[in-house]
């Protein structure tokens, strides 16, 4: 409904105005607040219809992602776990998540937790084009190309709600003659001749463990080095199984993360497995990063023969 934003950004926001805006029931809305009072996140205003932001609104608007992530990306996953689990539901499974909330929710991650490590990362790197392959709605895409003015930007996702938000997002930045996003399925690599030829540094952000087995990691991989043939860099950001921990020492993100892939079939990889993977596919590991987000990390690789 905008709360956190409006909270965010004016610092207060009006029981009557929320209502009047979003067309919903006063009495939802006053229940809802009192949980966020509870929380701390909001506190009773000058007036009964006003609240203002309360000492924990910040903490909790600055990690807004992970909440998306859960209950708008994997909610219908959730709830369905029960029909989901049964033996020839996996391909169900594959589709229950929203693609375009898992899409925003990582963005929103990724500015907090990521994006203040691997900008001045890039900053630093030669290139006149990047491919951001997984690209989401685009927002990394749109500040890296923003921030240089000689380069070009392609973005590749499969899913049609992503394709749609960063096609949206990128002509809103009037960027749509500097950033091309293509649908494509990165385990079926075509990249557009142009793109192949100029392309210099690759990106790929919380995508990658989604093509395991590792077979298929290592043909995926393969083909990048080999499509891309311009390629001299790649910054792969992704999450990985953690070691086993007690159950009150592991953080909830991790849970859920580990709970959501489970239901989707899907085996999260250790750091061990990644080595591997660059190792068959052709790539150098210059250095591994470690980022806020639970049990994830930043590696910066070059094709074997530009190593």
């Amino acid at each position: 409904m905008g709360i956190l934003d409006e909270l965010h950004r004016s610092r207060r926001v009006s029981v009557a105005n929320l209502c009047q805006r979003e067309r919903v029931e006063a009495g939802v809305v006053s229940a809802l607040f009192r949980v966020l009072t509870a929380a701390e996140v909001m506190v009773p205003g000058d007036t009964p219809d006003e609240y203002a932001a309360g000492p924990e609104l910040d903490d909790v608007y600055l990690r807004r992602g992970y909440l998306c992530w859960l209950n708008q990306g994997c909610g219908a996953t959730l709830l369905s776990w029960a029909e989901l689990a049964k033996i020839g539901a996996a391909e169900r499974a594959r589709h229950s998540r929203n693609g375009g909330a898992v899409a925003l929710s990582s963005a929103v991650m990724g500015h907090s937790d990521v994006d203040p490590i691997t900008y001045p990362l890039i900053a630093r790197m030669p290139f006149t084009a990047i491919c951001d392959l997984g690209c989401g709605d685009a927002s990394r895409l749109i500040n890296i190309v923003k921030a240089r003015a000689d380069i070009k930007g392609y973005g590749i996702d499969l899913n049609p709600q992503a394709i749609a938000a960063a096609r949206a997002a990128v002509a809103e930045a009037d960027l749509s003659d500097r950033i091309s996003i293509i649908g494509m399925n990165v385990n079926n690599l075509e990249p557009p001749a142009e793109a192949a030829d100029c392309v210099e540094l690759i990106t790929m952000f919380f995508m990658g463990h989604d093509l395991w087995p590792e077979d298929n990691v290592v043909e995926v991989f393969t083909d990048i080095r080999r499509k891309f043939r311009a390629c001299r860099r790649l910054l792969l950001a992704d999450v990985v199984t953690a070691a086993q921990l007690p159950l009150e020492a592991c953080p909830i993100f991790q849970l859920g993360v580990e709970a959501v892939h489970s239901i989707l079939r899907q085996t999260l990889p250790q750091l061990e497995d990644w080595d591997r993977v660059f190792e068959k596919s052709g790539w150098t590991l210059n250095r591994r990063i470690t980022l806020q987000i639970p049990n994830t990390h930043l590696f910066e690789l070059t094709p074997r023969e530009h190593a």
